[in-house]
């Protein structure tokens, strides 16, 4: 019968020590200026540091890129994944590709990196980084894609 009445301070003690930790996370912190909110730009959300985002700085595997251009010249991108590092790329056979895929797009060259129900994750050659909503994901059905960029 002592254990209750041991128990039952334990437990107020253990109750204030948590309060008086947490008091101050009632309030709300500001965000830090480097946190921004993605903003919509020409039907792609993204954020500002997405803006810069190249196709050979996200896929260079070599390190030793530099020479090789910021996307691909022409229809045929065999040439530029071999620069990058991906001598097994080739062509895709299927109507819609599967990320990672590089697809020419009728607006440019993008690189498909995931693929969710809500959403598709791309780099854009005029655009950069961001996210295409669902409803993108018929543009996608029936162009040149490359793959696996694995």
């Amino acid at each position: 019968m002592k254990a209750p009445r041991i128990f039952i301070p334990f437990c107020l003690v253990c109750g204030l020590i948590v309060g008086a930790k947490n008091f101050g996370a009632l309030d709300l912190q500001a965000a830090g200026s480097d946190l921004s909110a993605p903003q919509w730009s020409d039907g792609l959300l993204q954020r500002p540091e997405q803006r810069r985002l190249q196709a050979r700085d996200l896929l260079c595997l070599d390190r030793e890129c530099g020479a090789a251009s910021p996307w691909p010249q022409g229809e045929d991108p065999t040439g530029w994944l071999h620069a990058l590092g991906y001598r097994n790329a080739r062509r895709g056979q299927r109507e819609l590709p599967q990320a990672p895929a590089l697809v020419l797009h009728p607006e440019g060259w993008m690189i498909l990196m995931t693929e969710a129900s809500d959403r598709l994750e791309v780099v854009l050659q005029k655009q950069g980084g961001g996210r295409w909503g669902p409803h993108r994901w018929e543009e996608l059905r029936g162009l040149a894609w490359w793959g696996p960029l694995r």
